[in-house]
């Protein structure tokens, strides 16, 4: 079926409808003289058929005989194409210069990416890549990849390993940071403070010395273990201070929804922008005349060339702008409560830690004004409020006896 569909193609295919009193006759003769037929329909006034461009003269004598009339409807297959391809040579020479424009374009370096960075600015490797000869814009034949791969190595610190590999017009430099000793955590002294006020439910010191007991009110900053350890011999060393330092906390966020809301809808008015980029270069194929809409939506649309897997420096780039008008719209009171209620809900979620254990909550709604709608949401957490604030090098935590706080 495959070899038959390229056969058709490449000899060319004419569509002809045959009109008459009894079409189906010349087409049992065409049959009989050798003369295939395909895609064959009936229509209302005829039939409608497909046969190789070569034999659509075969079958004049065979009209003569049953008195009925083909119609050439439509020319296809390659022998059509070349023959008019050849009349629109101006378009031919030019797509012959596109494409050993792309093909000449695809034999620089237009896009370079940089993998394996951990703690390294890629801009730093990109800026050294630049300087040994490796940016966009450069002749891929005239880069030695391995002079700039020791070139990187040379030039930034903390480079274990570096390979640069191509990919179309695309240059991908590989790293391998080297492994940076940091200073143990582990060893640096510091106190655990309260990262929120709230009340004391229940403290483990695993390190440290504590400084307030459950039941206690503390606040946000406050230490709650010491990051001391008695020795002993009598003599405290600083240490880092561990515990878990269970509490009750309280928050209270609020939201407000006006009964009229402005929104922005469209007007239907739009306005587009179309490009050609080439690499660096951008060339306007069409734009419409800027209205100057003062509100808009504005859509980006990038259809990037490939061939196959390789990337072209070559992309259309389609923007469309879509004029918006402010428009006001009443709402009623239960809309506006469930709206408030739900964004205080949603401020919530971001305030609250993970791990937190909600208690209790109260949900209060009112109307501080006609025209608006408030929700304030209060909960009671349980959480571990510690949080590890390391000393002032060179300054020890405080080494005075702790006292616990007194419970309010």
């Amino acid at each position: 079926m495959l070899g038959e569909l390229l056969t058709r193609y490449l000899r060319g295919y004419v569509s002809i409808k045959i009109s008459g009193k009894n079409p189906e006759k010349l087409l049992n003769l065409a049959l009989n003289h050798g003369i295939p037929l395909w895609n064959l329909r009936r229509k209302h006034d005829g039939l409608e058929a497909q046969l190789q461009a070569a034999h659509f003269r075969k079958l004049r004598p065979l009209v003569r005989k049953t008195g009925n009339r083909p119609r050439l409807q439509k020319r296809g297959g390659l022998p059509f194409q070349m023959k008019r391809l050849g009349k629109r040579r101006g378009f031919v020479a030019g797509a012959f210069l596109f494409v050993v424009l792309l093909y000449t374009l695809s034999s620089f370096i237009w896009f370079i990416e940089v993998n394996g960075t951990v703690t390294m600015d890629r801009a730093e490797i990109l800026s050294a890549a630049r300087e040994l000869g490796l940016k966009p814009g450069r002749f891929q034949r005239m880069i030695e990849l391995e002079e700039v791969e020791r070139g990187l190595l040379a030039r930034v610190p903390g480079l274990a390993w570096v390979g640069i590999t191509l990919s179309g017009t695309k240059a991908m430099i590989k790293i391998v940071e080297k492994k940076i000793l940091l200073q143990d955590e582990a060893r640096i002294p510091g106190d655990l403070v309260a990262r929120a006020d709230g009340l004391i439910d229940d403290l483990i010191v695993l390190n440290g010395q504590a400084v307030v007991v459950p039941g206690a009110t503390v606040r946000e900053g406050q230490v709650l273990v010491r990051g001391l350890k008695e020795l002993p011999d009598g003599s405290v060393e600083a240490v880092k201070a561990y515990g878990i330092i269970k509490a009750r906390v309280w928050r209270t966020v609020v939201a407000e929804v006006p009964l009229e809301k402005t929104t922005e809808v469209p007007t239907g008015r739009t306005w587009r922008l179309k490009t050609l980029k080439i690499g660096p270069i951008q060339v306007i194929l069409r734009k419409g005349r800027d209205p100057g809409f003062a509100r808009y939506d504005e859509l980006e649309e990038r259809k990037p060339f490939r061939l196959g897997p390789v990337p072209f420096p070559v992309e259309i780039r389609i923007v469309t702008r879509y004029e918006l008008r402010p428009e006001k719209r009443s709402i009623d009171l239960e809309e506006a409560r469930q709206e408030a209620i739900k964004a205080a809900f949603f401020q919530l979620g971001r305030v609250l830690r993970e791990g937190s254990v909600v208690v209790e909550r109260r949900i209060d709604v009112s109307q501080p004004r006609p025209d608006l709608v408030r929700a304030e949401v209060v909960v009671e957490t349980t959480e571990d409020i510690g949080m590890f604030r390391p000393a002032l090098q060179g300054t020890p935590p405080e080494s005075s006896p702790p006292q616990p706080s007194a419970a309010h």
